[in-house]
């Protein structure tokens, strides 16, 4: 038995040691982390390392699915805008342009030539 608890113990040494220090600190943050640091208890270790993974990928999924959201309305936007004067026009564009860069949603390569059609209108 001692044999099997040493040989646990240098695995959790070894799953630590793997681990980056960006995750290290997302780990040492949870609630549970210091009784699984003291007791290195890889078993827990491994748990809170795999739910780490599934909250980033959530989050990663989450922002993906911000960034389509307001690319498709900045494209609905300029499918359907013929209501609108031409200031009307730039000035909800314009609002759309700054809410995606508010949220660091890129246009793509087209973020200069947005830039400097707003700058010529004034906005």
């Amino acid at each position: 038995r001692a044999d099997v608890d040493k040989g646990l113990k240098l695995a959790y040494t070894l799953m630590w040691g793997q681990c980056t220090q960006r995750l290290r600190d997302k780990l040492e943050t949870r609630s549970n982390f210091t009784v699984v640091s003291a007791a290195k208890d890889i078993f827990a270790l491994d748990d809170l390392v795999r739910m780490q993974a599934h909250e980033t990928m959530d989050t990663r999924r989450k922002k993906a699915w911000t960034a389509i959201d307001m690319k498709a309305g900045v494209l609905n936007f300029l499918q359907d805008q013929s209501n609108l004067n031409d200031i009307d026009f730039y000035r909800e564009f314009a609002g759309r342009i700054q809410g995606m860069k508010t949220a660091k949603v890129s246009i793509g390569r087209d973020d200069c030539v947005v830039d400097q059609i707003l700058r010529d209108q004034g906005l």
